[in-house]
């Protein structure tokens, strides 16, 4: 924190040791923007949502007849990591349920895909030039719960990589042939008894495993991380961060899975015996 800049959600970094976060524009201000910071803190840049939109020519997509408040409420700024230079990043934008492909440098919007999950969180990048990305859909509308959480993996978009890409404008359900182009699949955990299906209405991240062929969730709000099995359909494991005396729930916040634990992690931790003791 500090007495300038209101950070907020995930934080992300690149191959740089470059550091993403979503910020508000001012302390009472929710019109989001994001921020890079380099691994000492020090600011590198700062773009605010509306500024892209403004000058995309794409603001009809967010002024309406009525003063907005919180038009965009940004969730997630996912840099699209290249070695010598990040100059890409993807932005969730969950009041407006959409997902944007931003190019920071050159101030361009590559697309913007409106509509393919409702009020969205965490978003991922899941091949090396950018067309094939994941999406953790809360699956609400409005202030409802959700029923369900969907984890939404969506092919064939352009590459991140080449430079002469016009900019392009998804809209869910419609027949255009960009849209009929994209490969979109969508795991509901709906082989999952009905409570340990992730709900989760609002945060909430979700991560693909290549390595387990499994799917990591966080459902934020009910203090819940689970791991599921996409061949099989089940659970591998699940941790519910609860005080065993009280039997409170408690939220997460962005949490990581680790393929690989740094050297002395698990000599750092408690022993199984002091964890029952107290």
């Amino acid at each position: 924190t500090n007495k300038e800049i209101v950070f907020h959600h995930s934080l992300e970094v690149d191959q740089q040791e470059n550091i993403y976060a979503p910020i508000h524009k001012e302390l009472n201000n929710p019109n989001d923007g994001f921020v890079i910071l380099d691994k000492e803190l020090n600011l590198l840049k700062r773009v605010f949502i509306e500024d892209i939109y403004k000058k995309a020519g794409i603001e009809y997509l967010y002024y309406t007849p009525i003063p907005y408040v919180d038009p965009f409420h940004l969730n997630d700024v996912q840099p699209f990591n290249e070695s010598s230079q990040t100059r890409i990043v993807l932005l969730s934008l969950r009041n407006n349920s959409s997902i944007m492909a931003y190019n920071f440098q050159d101030e361009k919007v590559i697309w913007l895909l409106n509509g393919y999950a409702t009020m969205q969180h965490d978003v991922d990048i899941l091949n090396a030039d950018g067309s094939h990305i994941s999406i953790f859909d809360n699956n609400t509308l409005g202030k409802k719960e959700s029923k369900f959480n969907i984890f939404t993996t969506i092919k064939n978009l352009p590459s991140l990589n080449d430079d002469t890409n016009e900019k392009l404008i998804y809209n869910y359900s419609s027949s255009l042939k960009n849209e009929k182009e994209l490969i979109i699949k969508k795991e509901k955990f709906s082989s999952l008894e009905a409570n340990l299906v992730p709900k989760t209405n609002t945060q909430g991240l979700a991560e693909l495993i290549n390595e387990n062929n499994s799917i990591f969730v966080e459902e934020t709000n009910h203090g819940r991380l689970m791991e599921y099995d996409l061949k099989t359909k089940k659970l591998l494991w699940e941790y519910i961060n609860r005080n065993e005396k009280n039997k409170n729930y408690y939220m997460m916040g962005w949490s990581r899975r680790m393929l690989k634990l740094p050297n002395g992690v698990l000599n750092k931790l408690p022993s199984q015996k002091n964890l029952q003791k107290d």
